[in-house]
């Protein structure tokens, strides 16, 4: 029988095809009806010890009986979950006579072990349900990819209020895995501010606006503005002036706005009227006016009604001189009774 070296196939397979692994390949037990006693002989020194046809071949001798007291055990293998295995040969170490063979071991089959599914999350992998032998490295393991929208670890977040210098934000979930919300959480708008009454930096007046600045009392936010106000048309700065009463015009005192003109009067005075407490004919209160005359020794002045023709005389030199003689006439007549 042949033999050759193939370790690709089992123990089964070598046993029935003649091939042999390199360590059977070493042991002269495993050639069945090989002469290794004339013909073929193993060097355990060489670099392959494999047969090889002796040199000198022996003289071929009668063969004695072997008591086959000296066996192993030879070309034996465990059975696996998928593979069978043998029970192995009793092999003479003397003659290689085969004393007994072995028998073939069933396939163990998987010692199943299962494993529950596991979903996928939004930053781990999960898997259907699975199993594994306990004997060996078989799994049925199907791997599921990573879902971004199964979030398994969340917490509420609740809603933030916005200030005057930092945005709020409306309630959302977070998801403790992933690091993000997944709804919610909003951005709102920045609050108004929170403006105190102001400081008056100009007073409006009557004929001008007046300017306030603000400031924003929110923590942290120290914004101000500044705004213009209405004029303010009661807000005069009026200086008075007395006028004071005539015979013919009553007095008052004149308010005038030094910023607008704006103008009134008020405290009216009645008018004096004429007074001749001398009783010269002219009135005391100085406008001069002549009165009735209680004494008549005054003659008019030019520019008055003339005592004696009645008329009033232009004031230039001709009214003058006529005033001057009228006087002294007047006089005359007034003496001697001639008028």
């Amino acid at each position: 029988m042949s033999y050759f070296l193939d370790e690709s196939v089992d123990e089964s397979q070598r046993q029935k095809e003649g091939c042999r692994s390199i360590d059977q390949m070493k042991k002269q037990s495993n050639y069945e009806d090989w002469d290794f006693y004339t013909i073929w002989t193993i060097d355990k020194n060489a670099e392959y010890p494999f047969p090889t046809l002796r040199e000198n071949p022996r003289p071929v001798e009668p063969k004695l009986p072997c008591n086959h007291e000296n066996t192993e055990l030879q070309n034996a293998a465990n059975a696996t979950c998928t593979e069978a295995g043998y029970t192995g040969d009793v092999v003479c170490l003397d003659c290689g006579e085969t004393v007994e063979a072995g028998e073939t071991i069933d396939a163990l089959g998987h010692d199943y072990v299962d494993h529950p599914a596991q979903a996928p999350t939004c930053i781990s992998v999960g898997w259907e349900a699975y199993q594994t032998c306990t004997r060996c490295d078989y799994t049925n393991y199907a791997e599921k990819s990573v879902d971004p929208e199964n979030h398994v670890n969340t917490q509420n977040v609740p809603e933030t209020a916005s200030t005057c210098i930092a945005r709020g934000y409306t309630a959302g979930v977070y998801c403790n895995d992933c690091k993000q919300y997944i709804s919610g959480h909003a951005e709102k708008t920045l609050a108004e501010h929170v403006w105190n009454n102001g400081e008056v930096l100009r007073a409006a007046t009557c004929n001008q606006k007046g300017l306030v600045k603000y400031t924003c009392t929110a923590d942290g936010c120290g914004e101000t503005k500044t705004e213009e106000t209405a004029t303010a048309p009661n807000n005069h700065n009026y200086v008075s002036a007395v006028v004071a009463p005539t015979c013919t015009a009553q007095g008052y005192t004149a308010y005038t706005c030094t910023r607008c003109g704006d103008n009134y009067k008020d405290n009216y005075k009645a008018a004096l009227g004429h007074a001749d407490n001398n009783g010269d004919g002219y009135c005391d209160n100085g406008c001069g006016t002549q009165l009735t005359p209680t004494n008549p020794g005054r003659p008019s002045s030019s520019d008055k009604t003339c005592a004696y023709c009645g008329k009033v005389h232009p004031n230039n030199i001709i009214g003058m001189i006529t005033s001057f003689f009228h006087s002294i006439a007047y006089i005359f007549a007034r003496i001697f009774g001639t008028r």
